[in-house]
């Protein structure tokens, strides 16, 4: 499984990795930097998927195509 994590303060980043390397089931640790279009992407992909997961579950509607029409 791959997981992405955004640390908020600088000054625990060393602390943080440093107890991930010492893990045994942590498999590698990369830092990467996202643009503003990739953090916004991954917002509304995060987003969108919890809608519909609440729409699964019967606690979000979706609308018909032809609201969607409607609206335009």
């Amino acid at each position: 499984m791959t997981y992405l994590l955004t640390l908020k303060d600088n000054k625990k980043k060393l602390f943080f990795l440093q107890l991930m390397k010492q893990l045994d089931f942590i498999e590698d640790i990369k830092e990467i930097n996202l643009t503003a279009n990739q953090l916004k992407f991954i917002n509304d992909f995060e987003e969108s998927t919890t809608y519909m997961k609440q729409s699964e579950q019967g606690k979000k509607e979706f609308k018909t195509a032809q609201q969607l029409i409607d609206e335009l």
